[in-house]
């Protein structure tokens, strides 16, 4: 849904109004791709996977992996939605099978929620089974909408109108799935007089989850699977962030949340698990780093080869307030950072033999006591550590240990960069995520663009480290562009038309993963800019670039934002510099048009700008 406001003066209401924090979705005209799972925290401030469906062909139940035994499929059907997208199956011949999906090809030990709307037809019971080393069964009266004997622990049989149920379960490792007919008791054996009978069926959906039991929205899939955008929010107020995007990264460490593997080497340590302790993501994974006796340093390490990357892990104090992260080459070589967790503030850096220091420490509250501590190592010493620490100098403090303090941890991360980046889980190999891509290309752009003269309004944030475009407008190529990007804490406005920087506006400095307010104005020799609506500047000399797409929070030479993207305003003239220096207030209501369907929906407590 493409939003705009109602005027509040003439000529007042942007041609373009992305609210990405308010509304949570992305609008239809906005071309979206990441072909990885990538996780988000949610409005519940746990850590969880962006919306995906990891079963392609999710509708028409032909293509891909699907199979059917015993029933002919009839597509065309009327879907729980009003829509003509479910099947129709016929049975053929009297017998058990029915229809299936094999070769889900899902992670042994990540959770999933898999789940299938079906209806009524003329066949009563059916057998919902997923298969993971065995198989798990559970039985659905289709007529009554009831379950019948169930095998998951979290089945579930959920009413959507018209006859419609939506089936799931929670399961892990899911091989294979099967929806086929069972004899009338819904007990058990194969169904024998089921010839001619009928069921329909729509949107199956396999879904990668961490502490949710229930499936989310569907999402349907052709040939490929669905990855969906990330709509972020504060783990610690719960406040949204925004949509978020980032560059591709991957996780070198294995068994990010297993550190009792012996991918970690403990050295004065253990690893236990405590039952009560919930981690980031609502699951009790959470791993206590137990310090051994005596005075010898307690650490455990992974042995990575890595250069120039930023190391990373969730913590939250026990009998122990302090976490040292860094690296060391096993023997006399170290360089790494200490955190206090009782605090949440970066203690110092540290180094033996002359090592080269850390630097970009971050300690982050991501809420019910957890913090994620990150550095960046320039140095390659080949082994990640995690340390327990007193609060002193972690390599030579040597305080005495008593066999049973420690520190909670979870998810460790080690990724090549020089900022940290959302959490990649891993198992027995290192994984990487795709980097997210959301453009305006076609009509979807030129509909509002105007060539000759607008207003850009963005507001996002970015960690101040490189160059971190807020958006770009160009031509797919670097000769003609408008982009609006942060390199370090520095802000500017460049304007490239027939491959000659003709302008370029340096605004003020922003705030390392703080959302400020862009605003960049075009028209042929009067250009301006602004941060956070104070000091305009201008140029009034400059033409204007040939364009044709939008990135947002990416441009043409392959940077990405790393941060979010609240809001995205555009307004096709060029506003006044009074105007561009107007702060945003909260109105009592807005009035929201869809321009797709006329719909017209009154949100309260909004916010746009105050027009003079």
């Amino acid at each position: 849904m493409l939003l705009g406001f109602r005027s509040l003066a003439p000529g007042d209401s942007p041609a373009l109004y992305l609210p990405f924090a308010l509304t949570g979705t992305l609008d239809p005209s906005i071309t979206f791709s990441r072909p990885s799972l990538s996780t988000l925290y949610d409005s519940t401030g746990k850590l969880t996977y962006a919306p995906n469906n990891l079963t392609p062909h999710s509708q028409n139940f032909s293509g891909g992996l699907w199979a059917a035994s015993n029933f002919t499929r009839t597509t065309g059907q009327s879907d729980p939605f009003g829509g003509t997208s479910a099947t129709l199956g016929t049975f053929t011949s009297n017998g058990g099978d029915g229809l299936f999906q094999s070769a889900l090809n899902l992670v042994a030990d990540k959770s999933y929620v898999v789940s299938i709307y079906a209806k009524y037809g003329t066949w009563r019971w059916f057998e919902f089974t997923t298969v993971s080393g065995g198989a798990t069964r559970s039985f659905v009266d289709m007529e009554n909408g009831v379950a019948g004997n169930t095998a998951h622990s979290s089945f579930l049989v959920a009413s959507v109108g018209n006859g419609w149920y939506r089936i799931s379960a929670k399961v892990t490792g899911v091989t294979e799935f099967y929806w086929s007919p069972r004899m009338a008791n819904g007990n058990s054996g194969a169904a024998t007089t089921n010839n001619g009978a009928t069921f329909y069926v729509y949107g199956f959906q396999a879904e990668a989850v961490t502490y949710q039991t229930t499936p989310r929205t569907y999402n349907a899939t052709t040939s490929a699977v669905y990855y969906g955008p990330r709509f972020d929010y504060d783990p610690a107020t719960l406040a949204a962030r925004g949509l978020l995007v980032e560059e591709a990264r991957t996780n070198l460490l294995t068994y990010s949340e297993r550190f009792e593997n012996a991918a970690w080497a403990k050295s004065n340590c253990s690893i236990t698990t405590p039952t009560a302790i919930v981690a980031p993501d609502g699951t009790l994974t959470t791993d206590k780093l137990v310090e051994g006796v005596g005075t010898s340093r307690k650490f455990m390490v992974q042995i990575v080869a890595f250069s120039n990357a930023t190391i990373s892990v969730y913590a939250q104090q026990a009998e122990r307030s302090f976490v040292t992260i860094g690296t060391t080459n096993g023997t006399g070589l170290w360089s790494v950072s200490q955190f206090n967790l009782s605090t949440g503030a970066f203690v110092g850096h540290y180094q033996a033999g002359g090592q080269e220091l850390q630097s970009n420490p971050i300690i982050t509250n991501v809420g019910n006591g957890w913090y994620r501590v990150s550095v960046f190592s320039p140095v390659n010493l080949n082994q990640t550590v995690i340390m327990v620490s007193n609060g002193g100098d972690p390599i030579f403090e040597g305080y005495t240990g008593n066999g049973v303090s420690g520190i909670y941890i979870w998810g460790a991360q080690l990724e090549a960069g020089t900022f940290v980046t959302s959490y990649i889980p891993t198992v027995a190999s290192a994984v990487a995520r795709s980097a997210d891509s959301a453009t305006m290309t076609g009509t979807n752009f030129s509909s509002w663009y105007n060539t000759v003269e607008g207003t850009f309004k963005v507001s996002g944030d970015t960690p101040a480290i490189g160059t971190r475009p807020i958006l770009s407008i160009d031509n797919n190529t670097a000769v003609e562009q408008q982009k609006i990007y942060s390199f370090g804490k520095d802000t500017e406005y460049l304007v490239v038309d027939n491959s000659a920087p003709v302008v370029s506006i340096g605004g003020n400095d922003i705030t390392a993963d703080t959302a400020a307010v862009y605003t960049a104005a075009y028209k042929l020799n009067d250009f301006a800019f602004a941060l956070n609506s104070i000091d305009v500047r201008t140029e009034n000399t400059g033409t204007i670039p040939t364009v044709n797409r939008l990135r947002i929070g990416a441009d043409q030479a392959g940077n990405y934002l790393n941060g979010h993207i609240q809001s995205l305003l555009y307004y096709n003239t060029r506003l006044s510099n009074s105007q561009i220096g107007t702060p945003v207030v909260p109105i009592p209501t807005l009035v929201i048009y869809d321009r797709f369907n006329s719909a017209v929906e009154n949100r309260a407590e909004q916010y746009i700008e105050t027009r003079v």
